[in-house]
C-alpha cells in the first residue's frame, strides 16, 4: 500500500477523488502504488456488492418464506383435493406433449427403487439394534443370530406385503421381495 495510508484510507481517498479532491500523496503516483489503489479499491466494493448481495437475497428469502403459504392457499384455492391436483398436473404434461401414464410410471419406479433401498436387511438390522427393546419384546432375540435375520425377513415381507396391497403400482417395480436370499445373519 502507499506508504502510511490503510484500506480505509484508499477507500475514503477514492470517495474524495469522485468528488474532485484528489489527495496530493496521489499526484504523483507510480505504477506499483496506482496498482495496489486499484486492487484495494476493488477489493472492497466487491466486498460490499457481495455483503449486499447477502443481505439481499436473504431478505428475499424471508419475504418468500413468509408469503408462501398465502401463495400456495391462493393457488391451490381451486382445487378440491390431491386428485384435482393430479389432474391439473396430468392435463398440463399432455399439454407439453408428455404421457401422464409414463410419467407415473417413472414416478412409481423411482419410489419403489427409494422404498427398496430404504428397506434392506442392513437398515433394519441398525434400526432394530437400535431399539433392542423390540428384539426382547420379539421373544428376547439376540442380534447377530439366525432368528434376527428370520425377524428381519418376516419384517420386510410383511412391508412388502402391505405396500402391494396399498400401492401395487409400486410394489411391482420393487426388487426387495422379502425372500430369505435377502435377510443374512450378522457375522460375528
Amino acid at each position: 500500500m502507499l506508504v502510511g495510508m490503510s484500506k480505509d484510507e484508499i477507500v475514503a481517498a477514492v470517495e474524495d477523488a469522485k468528488n474532485g479532491k484528489t489527495p496530493a500523496a496521489w499526484q504523483n503516483v507510480n505504477s506499483k502504488e496506482l496498482s495496489t489503489i486499484l486492487q484495494t479499491v476493488v477489493d472492497t466494493y466487491v466486498e460490499h456488492a457481495e455483503g449486499q448481495a447477502i443481505a439481499q437475497a436473504q431478505q428475499i428469502k424471508q419475504e418468500t418464506l413468509a408469503s408462501f403459504p398465502q401463495q400456495l392457499s391462493s393457488a391451490l384455492g381451486s382445487y378440491g383435493s390431491v386428485e384435482d391436483i393430479v389432474r391439473m398436473s396430468e392435463q398440463r404434461a399432455m399439454e407439453y406433449g408428455m404421457d401422464p401414464a409414463a410419467m407415473r410410471d417413472v414416478e412409481h419406479r423411482f419410489a419403489a427403487r427409494i422404498l427398496d433401498s430404504q428397506l434392506t436387511t442392513t437398515n433394519i438390522q441398525q434400526i432394530l439394534r437400535g431399539a433392542p427393546e423390540v428384539l426382547a419384546g420379539a421373544g428376547n432375540i439376540k442380534p447377530g443370530t439366525v432368528a434376527e435375520a428370520r425377524y428381519i425377513e418376516q419384517i420386510q415381507t410383511e412391508i412388502v406385503r402391505a405396500l402391494a396391497k396399498e400401492s401395487p403400482e409400486i410394489a411391482k417395480h420393487m426388487t426387495l421381495r422379502g425372500t430369505s436370499s435377502t435377510a443374512q445373519p450378522a457375522r460375528k
